[in-house]
């Protein structure tokens, strides 16, 4: 996994698996800082995630309630974005789905 800050924006390249959730919450968590309000998780150039990548969302999400922030995601391609659906979470967390 790899990723691109811009801003309050990340933009996720790769798979999101098990091999790197914890990559994952350390870039958002390195990206976080106390002047933003919210984080932006742009997954248009993810083709993959998995349940520990699901997981990595919902860490990185609490931490951010815990902190009074909030988590967007974007950009998701179909078959990400029915992952979220099937594990119930599109009434959760918030999900931007224009592309």
């Amino acid at each position: 996994m790899n990723a691109e800050i811009k801003g309050n924006e990340i933009i996720l390249f790769g798979r999101l698996t098990r091999e790197n959730a914890d990559t994952f919450k350390q870039i958002v968590s390195e990206a976080e800082t106390d002047l933003l309000d919210e984080i932006i998780l742009n997954f248009e150039n993810v083709d993959y995630i998995n349940s520990a990548g699901i997981g990595g969302v919902i860490s990185v999400y609490k931490m951010l309630c815990d902190r009074n922030k909030k988590l967007t995601l974007i950009k998701l391609k179909h078959s990400v974005f029915s992952v979220f659906k099937i594990a119930g979470l599109i009434k959760i967390l918030n999900i931007n789905e224009e592309n």
